[in-house]
């Protein structure tokens, strides 16, 4: 029956009855580290190949013992049916829950004289509560291989007002506090913390918090991020995504950790919404520190603007990029400071991408906007074969012209 703790606050505030998730995913494991315990599955090992050796596979009861047994050395001419039933006895039962696999081999030896080997075979179950602001709550059957991080991701991951910098572990008396962002998002997989068994992680709702939107990627959005390159033309996605913050942090600090700004993204005309507030900052005379840094506050909305003043030339050319638009300079002159086409340039279906999002086909003396996007595409490979193919045969005419010639 499974048990619901009650008393903790928040823990089970507007969650329905929580359900049970089975992960069948095992994580490799050390043996220098991996703690045995109750329900492990174990290959033992004993003797060596000078004497009598065996191996069978056992677990780890409940009490935490593991059982040696010995093989029977029965005699040619005086065979016992009950011997050959039973071709080993239990010679003894030794505690080793708690210990590392070499630890327990060496109070194995010690305890009973044999050279003892043992190998995981697979790690015990346990039952952990996940609660809080994540998408799925409920009980998860893991193994002790398993972290929090990985707890959170085989969940769905955080709802928009989960708290990232602050989840809580529950463990008997004690509660850890871990900052999933600086596991997730910058790599420091030694702060993760292994479960065990009756662990509850509970994620709070954020207490304060921004919403930022516009030219920047944030961590959670990296598998799948929308780029403009010669093989689309999506307009960039303006994402928007909620941050904690806690009392004291600067905007500057929050840009820092939520992710990687666009390169065409106007550091210089950030936007925050403060109720009827409009506050415009320049990020890099922030950092170069010739303007003071802004507090953050609750529900702000910092909005980072794309560049609008330049032309962005992209596809089939030498080197795309961002040029600056001059008013009055058609198409040829972005596609010639983008190091012109490649030999296998479309330059029949030039594709123009206004800022607001509509597509049109370019020519030469189509007029540009300020934040146009200059896409050139490739040939087609039959384009190249019919080319490939012409030139092969007047390379051939050109040949045969030299040889009347002569």
């Amino acid at each position: 029956m499974l048990f619901i703790l009650i008393g903790i606050n928040q823990i089970n505030e507007s969650f329905q009855q929580p359900e049970i998730y089975f992960n069948s995913v095992f994580s490799e494991v050390s043996k220098d580290t991996y703690i045995l315990g109750a329900g492990d599955s174990l290959l033992i090992t004993v003797g060596n190949y000078a004497t009598n050796i065996m191996s069978y596979p056992d677990v780890i009861t409940p009490s935490g013992d593991i059982l040696i047994r010995s093989i029977n050395i029965i005699p040619l001419m005086n065979t016992n049916v009950n011997n050959l039933m039973t071709p080993y006895t239990v010679s003894g039962a030794v505690k080793i829950a708690g210990l590392t696999i070499p630890q327990a081999e060496e109070v194995l030896k010690r305890k009973l004289g044999k050279n003892i080997s043992l190998v995981l075979i697979k790690p015990r179950l346990i039952r952990v509560l996940l609660s809080g602001y994540v998408k799925h709550t409920g009980y998860y059957v893991l193994t002790p291989l398993n972290s929090v991080s990985e707890l959170i991701s085989i969940s769905g991951g955080f709802t928009i007002e989960g708290s990232r910098r602050n989840v809580y572990v529950i463990r008997h008396k004690d509660t850890f506090t871990l900052n999933l962002e600086n596991i997730l998002w910058r790599g420091r997989k030694k702060e993760d913390i292994l479960l065990k068994e009756g662990d509850i992680v509970f994620v709070p709702k954020m207490k304060q918090s921004v919403i930022v939107e516009g030219a920047f990627y944030p961590p959670d959005y990296s598998s799948n991020m929308i780029t403009q390159s010669a093989d689309t033309l999506n307009k960039p996605q303006i994402h928007e995504a909620f941050f904690d913050f806690k009392r004291g942090d600067r905007l500057s600090q929050l840009l820092d950790r939520i992710g990687d700004l666009l390169p065409n993204s106007d550091i210089h005309n950030i936007e925050i919404v403060r109720g009827k507030k409009h506050i415009v900052v320049d990020l890099e005379k922030i950092r170069s520190g010739a303007l003071k840094d802004v507090y953050l506050a609750n529900n702000d909305r910092i909005i980072i603007p794309y560049i609008s003043n330049f032309i962005y030339v992209t596809g089939d050319v030498g080197k795309g990029g961002v040029f600056k638009y001059v008013k009055g300079m058609q198409l040829n002159y972005y596609i010639a400071r983008a190091s012109g086409p490649r030999y296998s340039a479309d330059l029949r279906n030039i594709k123009l991408i206004y800022p607001d999002g509509k597509v049109a086909k370019a020519t030469p003396y189509t007029s540009l906007k300020p934040g146009t996007t200059i896409f050139v595409p490739r040939r087609s490979m039959y384009d190249m074969r019919d080319l490939i193919a012409f030139s092969a045969s007047l390379l051939s005419f050109l040949n045969a012209l030299i040889l009347l010639g002569e």
